[in-house]
């Protein structure tokens, strides 16, 4: 949820004094989240309950201590978000990173106690403790690598205005994501045992994959500031489209076998993999949907388009929940919510992509490489799908067969994708075909003595 301050908050950092700036939001987010955070764990007993009506006594009350526990993540990653923003903004991308490592050692080491004592608060704790070392380490780098020291500072009714408008909105939007959220889980409730896991498992790959590889790009356009027709960002758009295309592809043709190696140990049994592997295998439309949408988003972002940000995340969180709703009605089961989140941001998505993508951008995309990217996708899931299959039949009973399986279908995956872009002669893949081969013939011309006619000589006649 509260990434969004991070985007919301560098769009908002573009005034000429930015120092103020700083210290008004730290003091804002301070002011707000510390008492929602402890509103949230006092009351956990009443929502809780509201949250998983399928879920027994027993799972109830293993859950309401945790609720009561996790409730002050939403300080410390409130304060996260805020204090990343201003390491963005100053172009101090490397230390967040560092922090966050720090951060998740620490959470890694209570996680090995906590199994080993088979405690769920230890793990719970040692989760705010992790997150919370990651903010402490984030602010104590602000006065020694960027030389800005927090001084608290209420800022005044025209600045918390534009606050509410540009962060404000967008928060709002993530905060129904994480209704839609605990409506899903309570739709999961229904389901036979162990659905609330595999749905949960679901989204959070598919979450974490957004977070770890398009989040960026969101990031990059926002501090870019691009041009009002953005044309300098298309080719960056598009090439994200391409790895949308991979990822997605590879996830529909190879949830199982990446599922068996990533979690198929110790008590997470065949029967968890399989149920999964059936619900992150509906998820993979996401993927493309997620690629798609976040250059738009961070030229929103940067255009300080709050209200645009907060109608495509609500409505695609309404839409969410409702598909999902109809789609467990219908019986489809666990396939139900991948679907129903893929329906969403095919629908929503596309409006928000008409309201933000600039004139020249919609068109190119529907004259030459809409179709273009369409046969892509459909010769990478083809080829992945029938990689995996011919190797999965010939490896069966081996140990090492799903890890054949997964290697072969990325490659299969990589070079049909790579194969169709040349040939449909999207830019971007002749100048990764180019510099490979070049690469390639340079290797060759050092090798055998003769100056390679990409610049140079090899080691012979040097």
């Amino acid at each position: 949820m509260f990434q969004s301050l991070t985007q919301s908050f560098m769009g908002l950092f573009s005034d000429e004094n930015r120092a103020v700036g700083y210290n008004e939001a730290i003091t804002v987010v301070m002011a707000l989240v510390f008492p929602l955070a402890a509103t949230i764990s006092l009351t956990s007993g009443a929502w809780l309950p509201l949250s998983i009506p399928g879920a027994t006594a027993q799972t109830r009350s293993l859950a309401l201590p945790l609720a009561a526990i996790l409730a002050w993540l939403i300080a410390a990653l409130a304060l996260g978000e805020t204090f990343r923003a201003i390491y963005y903004r100053e172009k101090s991308l490397w230390f967040p990173s560092v922090a966050r490592v720090c951060g998740d050692l620490l959470v890694m080491g209570f996680a090995v106690s906590a199994g080993r004592q088979r405690s769920l608060l230890l793990a719970a704790w040692g989760l705010i403790a992790g997150v919370g070392l990651e903010t402490l380490l984030e602010f104590a780098g602000l006065p020694v690598l960027l030389h800005s020291h927090f001084r608290p500072a209420w800022p005044s009714a025209a600045r918390r205005q534009e606050m509410l408008d540009i962060v404000g909105e967008p928060l709002a939007g993530h905060g129904v994501q994480v209704l839609a959220g605990v409506g899903q889980r309570a739709l999961a409730s229904l389901l036979p045992p162990g659905s609330i896991t595999a749905v949960s498992y679901a989204s959070r790959i598919i979450s974490t994959l957004e977070r770890f590889v398009f989040r960026g790009f969101t990031v990059t356009t926002i501090q870019m500031r691009p041009s009002e027709d953005g044309a300098e960002l298309y080719p960056r758009f598009r090439l994200l489209a391409v790895i949308g295309i991979a990822l997605s592809a590879a996830l529909l043709a190879l949830s199982r076998p990446l599922v068996a190696i990533a979690f198929g140990h110790g008590h997470f049994v065949t029967e968890n993999v399989l149920s999964l592997a059936v619900a992150l295998q509906a998820y993979a439309p996401v993927i493309l949907g997620q690629a798609m949408t976040r250059i738009p988003l961070g030229l929103a972002y940067a255009q300080k388009r709050g209200r645009v940000v907060f109608d495509f995340l609500a409505g695609v969180s309404v839409v969410i929940l409702a598909a999902q709703a109809a789609l467990v009605y219908l019986g489809l089961g666990l396939r139900a919510f991948g679907l129903g989140h893929s329906l969403a941001i095919a629908l929503v998505g596309a409006w928000f992509l008409g309201a933000v993508l600039p004139a020249t951008w919609r068109r190119a995309w529907l004259r030459r490489d809409g179709p273009r990217l369409g046969w892509m996708a459909l010769g990478a899931w083809g080829s992945t799908a029938l990689a995996a299959a011919v190797v999965g039949r010939l490896a069966t009973g081996h140990w090492y067969s799903d890890w054949i399986s997964v290697a072969v279908g990325a490659l299969s995956c990589c070079l049909s994708i790579l194969g169709a872009a040349y040939a449909l002669q999207v830019e971007e893949a002749k100048q990764v075909l180019g510099w490979i081969a070049g690469r390639l013939h340079q290797q060759t011309k050092e090798n055998t003595g003769t100056p390679s006619r990409f610049g140079g000589k090899g080691k012979r006649g040097s």
